[in-house]
């Protein structure tokens, strides 16, 4: 699952819009060379953030783009659900009664409860948080795990069989990293929907 390149690229125009308040309205030319995103693809991503509240626009010769809300006031999950129009990872979790098994779907909920996680962690970050102290990266999470050749996941389903040990450990119990999300690690709770571990 990915986060569409509209939504990438919506989050750089406001954090810019935020950086050079001052200078407001920006028109789009300014904005697309200062994001390096076309200005054909400014204008279209600017129409659903005006739509949503998240960005004001001036008409004429000296008009542009400025935030509508205060840098702190908007979050990204107000751009990602602006963009993309919800945040739920599944249809059946946007509209269950689009679900033709929703009576005996067994996996919903968890979909769901991952989708509310994302949602929680998204609106979590403001404007202001990523014009100030940008989040990190997740180092701290472990690697996935290789792609292997059939021939090497028999061997390997060999050697556990004979040996008996067959079950891999999570990666909750080999590492003692904290989350790499601060606002969650500052109080040692993760909800998000990494599964990163606590120290």
């Amino acid at each position: 699952m990915r986060i569409s390149a509209s939504s990438h690229y919506a989050s750089r125009i406001l954090v810019m819009l935020t950086r050079h308040a001052d200078e407001a309205p920006i028109p789009a030319a300014a904005l697309a060379e200062r994001t390096g995103i076309s200005i054909k693809f400014v204008e279209k991503i600017i129409r659903p953030l005006k739509k949503a509240g998240l960005v004001d626009s001036v008409r004429g010769a000296t008009g542009g783009h400025m935030l509508a809300m205060r840098p702190e006031q908007v979050s990204l999950g107000d751009v990602v659900r602006a963009i993309e129009g919800g945040i739920d990872l599944t249809h059946c979790c946007d509209d269950p009664e689009r679900c033709r098994s929703k009576e005996s779907c067994s996996t919903r909920q968890m979909w769901s409860g991952v989708s509310r996680a994302l949602e929680r962690t998204l609106d979590a970050i403001t404007l202001l948080d990523l014009l100030n102290d940008p989040a990190p990266e997740c180092t701290n999470l472990p690697e996935p795990p290789k792609k292997r050749s059939h021939s090497s996941k028999e061997s390997e389903s060999k050697d556990d069989s004979e040996a008996g040990e067959g079950k891999l450990l999570s990666p909750r119990s080999h590492t003692k990293s904290r989350c790499c999300d601060p606002l969650l690690s500052a109080s040692d709770s993760c909800s998000c929907s990494h599964g990163c571990p606590v120290s």
